[in-house]
């Protein structure tokens, strides 16, 4: 019998300019709260002294992450960083396992001789919370760095931007080659938006409700079948009937009546159920057959 021929994986480069994408186990979402990221962020702002990085900028969505980066020693930087962070996590939240798909995605734009490439990463970073309806401008997203590129900021951004609440350590040098002033970058990210859309071969809107928190006369409003919560909110609704109680001391029977409230209430997916609940895409499944006897 023929011996299988294992394929040997091409070496990833270790040094240079990177789009570094991060996407969790099972589409769960990767963040509780703010706390989380900033434990994320100064982990990372940690380690990146030891291996020479730098962020460019970065895009945290609800079950993965981009950053625009420079390493000189890419791999062990990411191995060492999200190692430990998910210890961190794992001990504060009383669970075990991988946050993280392993190995991670990158791309790899060279040392910097590709200014043009480096630019359109960096907008596609922003664009992609835009896309998905969690903001009108990513400005306005808090868990994007778009507002921490240019420290002179107009009155009518200052209001915007101190509410970040997130400090972001952002290396803006190639940007700032290219555009010297907020409003430049603001104008050039939008043309990028509309040949972005042009290009699409579905531009009509995403249909998201926007991040607005969920307030008390919400609760038990079910939304329409055509609408679509974004992940926050379907977390935000979790937090709402929890009512501060941690969802790991529940029992199996109350986590299925929040996992049979959810369904009915938010008509929430069972991947966004899944991953707020923290169990199995088959868990989910199991409670709506029960639902439906």
């Amino acid at each position: 019998m023929a011996r299988a021929v294992r394929l040997r994986r091409e070496s990833r480069p270790q040094t240079g300019y990177f789009q570094i994408i991060l996407n969790s186990n099972y589409q769960v979402n990767i963040f509780e709260d703010l706390a989380d990221i900033r434990l994320f962020l100064n982990l990372f702002y940690r380690y990146a002294v030891d291996f020479s990085v730098r962020m460019l900028g970065i895009s945290i969505m609800d079950t993965h992450i981009h950053i625009l980066l420079y390493a000189d020693g890419l791999s062990p930087f990411i191995q060492k960083w999200l190692r430990d962070f998910s210890k961190k996590h794992n001990k504060r939240l009383k669970i075990n396992g991988n946050i993280f798909i392993s190995p991670f995605k990158s791309y790899y734009y060279g040392n910097g001789e590709n200014v043009k490439k480096i630019i359109e990463t960096l907008f596609y970073l922003y664009y992609n919370p835009l896309i998905e309806g969690m903001c009108e401008h990513p400005e306005d997203y808090k868990r994007c760095s778009f507002a921490s590129h240019y420290t002179t900021i107009s009155s009518a951004r200052e209001s915007r931007y101190q509410n970040n609440q997130i400090d972001y350590e952002i290396d803006s040098t190639i940007l700032h080659s290219v555009y010297h002033t907020f409003e430049e970058f603001e104008n050039a990210f939008f043309e990028f938006v509309k040949l972005k859309k042009q290009n699409s071969k579905n531009v009509s809107p995403t249909g998201r409700m926007s991040e607005l928190p969920l307030s008390s006369g919400d609760r038990y409003k079910p939304y329409s079948k055509k609408s679509h919560n974004t992940d926050a909110q379907i977390l935000e609704y979790r937090n709402s009937i929890l009512q501060g109680r941690n969802l790991m001391d529940l029992t199996l029977k109350e986590v299925d009546f929040i996992i049979s409230r959810l369904r009915k209430e938010t008509f929430a997916n069972r991947r966004q159920i899944a991953s707020v609940m923290m169990v199995s895409y088959e868990h989910v499944r199991g409670v709506e057959r029960k639902m439906r006897q």
